[in-house]
C-alpha cells in the first residue's frame, strides 16, 4: 500500500487542489444559488472519486501486498463517483436531501482515508496528515447528520471550510510523497533523472544503471 501511494502522489495533489478550489469558490462567491452550489459540489466529488479510483487501480510496482488492499481507496473513490452522479441527477434538491447525501459521502471518504492511513502509518512519514483528513471527513458527516435543520448559508460555510482544510491536508501529504518518490527514483537510477558528477556538471544515468555507477553521485540538481 505504501508504494501504491508514493507512485500516485500526484492524485493526492490534484485532489487537494480541487477541494481547495471548491472551498474558496463557495466562500468567495456568495451569490451562488443552491443549484449552483450543488452542481459545483457534484463536480468536485466526481473529480475526487475519479482520481481516487485511478490511484487504486494503477500498478503498485514491487509492493505485492498492495493488490489485495486497494479496497479502502476503491471504497472512497466509488463513493465520490456515486455521490457526484447522484447529486447531479437527483431531482429533489432540497437542503435536507443534499445534507444526507453529502454526509454519507463524507463518512465513506473518512473511513477510506483512515483505513489507508492505518495501513501505511509505520512506513510512510506524514501519514498523520491523511488520518487528519479522514477524521475531518467523519466529523463533517456526523455533524451534518446531527444537525438536519441547518440553513443553506450554514451548510455552505461548513462545507467550504471543510473543503479548504481537507484539501490542504491532502496537498501537503501528496507533496511529501512526491519528495519520497523522487528519492526512490534517484536511488534506483531511473532513466532520465539528472545526476551530478564531481565537477558539478549534470549527466543522466544510462538505462538500467544504478545511481552510483561510473562515479556518478545521485543528488538532485
Amino acid at each position: 500500500m505504501s508504494e501504491l501511494l508514493i507512485r500516485n502522489w500526484w492524485t493526492l495533489v490534484w485532489r487537494g487542489a480541487a477541494a481547495i478550489l471548491f472551498g474558496l469558490t463557495a466562500l468567495l462567491f456568495r451569490e451562488l444559488t443552491l443549484d449552483g452550489l450543488v452542481t459545483l459540489f457534484a463536480g468536485w466529488a466526481f473529480a475526487d472519486g475519479m482520481l481516487t479510483v485511478v490511484a487504486a487501480l494503477r500498478p503498485a510496482g514491487r509492493d505485492r501486498r498492495a493488490r489485495p488492499r486497494r479496497e479502502a481507496l476503491l471504497l472512497e473513490g466509488i463513493a465520490g463517483l456515486g455521490l457526484g452522479l447522484a447529486v447531479a441527477l437527483w431531482p429533489d434538491r432540497r437542503v435536507g436531501v443534499m445534507l444526507v447525501l453529502v454526509a454519507a459521502w463524507a463518512i465513506a471518504t473518512g473511513v477510506g482515508e483512515l483505513l489507508v492511513a492505518r495501513r501505511v502509518w509505520s512506513r510512510v512519514r506524514g501519514s498523520g496528515l491523511l488520518a487528519l483528513a479522514g477524521a475531518s471527513s467523519l466529523a463533517l458527516g456526523g455533524f451534518l447528520l446531527a444537525a438536519p435543520a441547518l440553513g443553506v448559508l450554514a451548510v455552505v460555510w461548513w462545507m467550504a471550510l471543510y473543503a479548504v482544510g481537507f484539501g490542504g491536508l491532502l496537498l501537503a501529504f501528496g507533496l511529501l510523497l512526491r519528495g519520497r518518490d523522487r528519492r526512490r527514483r534517484l536511488a534506483a537510477g531511473a532513466p532520465g533523472v539528472p545526476l551530478v558528477v564531481g565537477d558539478g556538471a549534470s549527466a543522466e544515468a544510462p538505462d538500467g544503471a544504478p545511481a552510483g555507477a561510473v562515479g556518478l553521485t545521485a543528488r538532485p540538481v
